[in-house]
């Protein structure tokens, strides 16, 4: 700012003696010192002013940073429920489906001879064997086929689809 060596500042206390005198020259330095120092506290205390209103406004900013990944986070986390609430629709059809064919119901007539076996012949005893006397007797049960799944099956469920 002010370019102040040791020379100017030796030209500057002479002319201090001669105008004011060297009675009254301890009295000059003390006002000026307190002079200076009140500069110096004004200079300071406008600094902090200015970082606070510079702190204030970053926190204001990382504060509307913050709503905005939250907002996102939030839109984010819906679509994602809505995606998964979709894709569980198929499957819980297909749940139902298969507990009405438990139940002994069919879901409609159209896939009615898919799940029904087409004919409902006993299945063949197995040959005997010769050892009767020493194994005891089982009763044969003829058991219906398992049921197969709808045409439409493979395309609402998808095993082994990474």
């Amino acid at each position: 700012m002010f370019d102040l060596g040791w020379s100017k500042l030796i030209i500057i206390a002479m002319l201090a003696i001669v105008v004011v005198g060297p009675k009254d020259l301890p009295a000059l330095l003390r006002t000026i010192g307190k002079f200076v120092g009140q500069i110096r506290r004004q200079a300071d205390e406008f600094r902090r002013q200015f970082d606070d209103a510079m702190r204030d406004t970053e926190l204001d900013q990382i504060r509307k940073d913050v709503e905005d990944i939250k907002s996102s986070t939030e839109s984010t986390v819906r679509d994602i429920g809505r995606s998964a609430g979709e894709s569980v629709k198929p499957l819980e059809t297909a749940a139902s489906d298969i507990t009405q064919m438990g139940n002994g119901a069919l879901p409609d007539a159209k896939t009615a001879d898919t799940f029904m076996p087409e004919s409902t012949t006993p299945a063949p005893s197995p040959p005997s064997s010769t050892s009767s006397a020493s194994a005891p007797a089982v009763k044969q049960v003829d058991l219906p086929p398992a049921p197969t799944m709808p045409a439409s099956a493979p395309s609402m469920i998808k095993v082994g689809a990474a």
